[in-house]
């Protein structure tokens, strides 16, 4: 009997996978969360957003949420650190996930002012490790192997794809307005801060830089999955990927 397309479909996605990839994406994730942890604190943005303000924008639905004490709200981004370390090292890596997820979430609930959609996602990807194996390999404290191996269903993967895609999907789709694709908006004004620049800056502050940018950003953000999907052409969309996001930063 010939088996459906859900039939399929299923079986596909059910079948064994190497987990490296995924203990790869989990080794680096952790180390660059404990890297923004340590750098968020030696820059002193702890006492500088949390801290010292006298009021905080407070999110729609967690109005209750409020910054600790100093002494204990840096406690908890060195709880965070440690956890992010533990998710870096696969030591009990669903319990440190958890850890971060809620630790981190919590601490951008408390100012809406210092809201960045990269932090949202921080947010979505420290609960999917929660309920991801990413720790069949390269752990401290690796998960029980299975009787066929280290494996993870290839599901995980096309989970963790559409995930990020859809990061980058939406961020382009947003960019299709007015301000964006007929007004240069608001790159045109952010690249004014940029003249001073010597060489580049004057370049970057006229308008057809600012228009460029705009639409290279916009058709980057809606084509770049796709890219990284396409076997072809996936080592040169990665190349892409980083030095566009290095520009960017």
């Amino acid at each position: 009997m010939t088996p459906t397309v859900t039939e399929t479909l299923r079986d596909r996605l059910w079948s064994p996978a190497d987990p490296a990839a995924l203990a790869a994406f989990r080794v680096l994730f952790g180390a660059v969360m404990a890297f923004a942890t340590v750098r968020f604190w030696l820059n002193g943005w702890i006492d500088s957003i949390y801290l010292e303000p006298d009021f905080h924008f407070t999110y729609a639905w967690f109005p209750w949420v409020a910054p600790l004490p100093s002494a204990w709200l840096h406690f908890v981004f060195l709880l965070m650190g440690i956890s992010a370390v533990f998710i870096a090292l696969g030591a009990w890596t669903r319990r440190s996930a958890a850890v971060f997820f809620v630790l981190f979430t919590y601490t951008e609930l408390i100012e809406k002012a210092a809201y960045l959609n990269h932090y949202y996602l921080v947010s979505i990807l420290g609960l999917l490790l929660v309920f991801i194996p990413t720790d069949r390999v390269w752990a401290v404290t690796p998960s029980p192997a299975k009787p066929e191996g280290p494996v993870v269903p290839l599901g995980v993967y096309w989970f963790l794809r559409t995930q990020v895609g859809l990061v980058y999907f939406f961020a382009g789709f947003a960019k299709i307005n007015g301000d964006w694709l007929l007004r240069a908006e608001p790159l045109r004004t952010w690249l004014q801060n940029s003249a001073h620049i010597p060489f580049f800056g004057p370049i970057l502050a006229t308008e057809p830089t600012a228009f460029l940018m705009s639409w290279s950003g916009a058709l980057f953000d809606l084509t770049i999955w796709a890219w990284l999907l396409w076997g072809r052409t996936r080592a040169v969309a990665f190349i892409v990927a980083v030095l566009f996001h290095v520009i960017v930063w």
